[in-house]
């Protein structure tokens, strides 16, 4: 009897594993068949935000920063610089922020200073779908919270984005762990296609 319960339970086991496994594949599939392409028909873009980063104020077009990733896996995060050179690298908020620079208000207005995280997808740092890539020194104060959120690559939206919530640091995780539980290909297109128009409302 207890060879049989074994066998049973290696049985199912390994049927989550492929099961797992299938969904990694595709979901990996999805992101470079959606990145490149995007990366592609928006360097004509990127090109003249660069430019104008560049006049607008001192500093790297490209600000870099590390974040916690899969597994706990710290790495390079890219975005467009919108911020004025400060030590305090703190997110801002919203586009009152004095922080933030002319440049800086209109391309996080659409969320357009996220475009070279497209190349983090490719990297394999990140997802089109996930939770968003925290903070290194914020995991390090609540680590306990955000290793739950680790088991999964971070992402470039998610079910925080697509419910339009400006909530206060930390109540996000809620969300991330319903994506954590629910998580499947079809979920993840679903939350591609309310996206879009959140890119197309913008941020206020």
């Amino acid at each position: 009897m207890a060879t049989v319960i074994a066998l049973q339970l290696s049985k199912l086991n390994n049927l989550v594993q492929e099961r797992e496994l299938v969904y990694a594949t595709s979901k990996r599939i999805l992101d470079i068949l959606i990145s490149l392409p995007a990366l592609v028909i928006a360097s004509p873009l990127m090109l003249v935000i660069a430019i104008a980063i560049k006049l607008d104020s001192k500093g790297p077009i490209i600000f870099v920063q590390k974040r916690y990733g899969y597994h706990g896996k710290i790495f390079s995060f890219y975005k467009f610089r919108s911020m004025y050179i400060m030590r305090d690298e703190m997110t801002p908020k919203n586009l009152k922020d004095k922080r933030i620079t002319r440049v800086g208000r209109i391309i996080r207005r659409n969320f357009v200073d996220e475009l070279p995280q497209f190349i983090n997808i490719l990297k394999g740092d990140m997802s089109l779908v996930g939770p968003r890539p925290e903070q290194v020194f914020l995991t390090e104060e609540h680590f306990n919270i955000y290793k739950k959120r680790s088991c999964v690559k971070p992402g470039l939206t998610g079910l925080w984005q697509i419910n339009g919530k400006r909530s206060p640091i930390y109540q996000n995780i809620k969300y991330d762990l319903k994506y954590i539980r629910k998580k499947s290909f079809l979920l993840d297109l679903k939350i591609l296609i309310k996206t879009i128009p959140v890119l197309i409302r913008g941020e206020k």
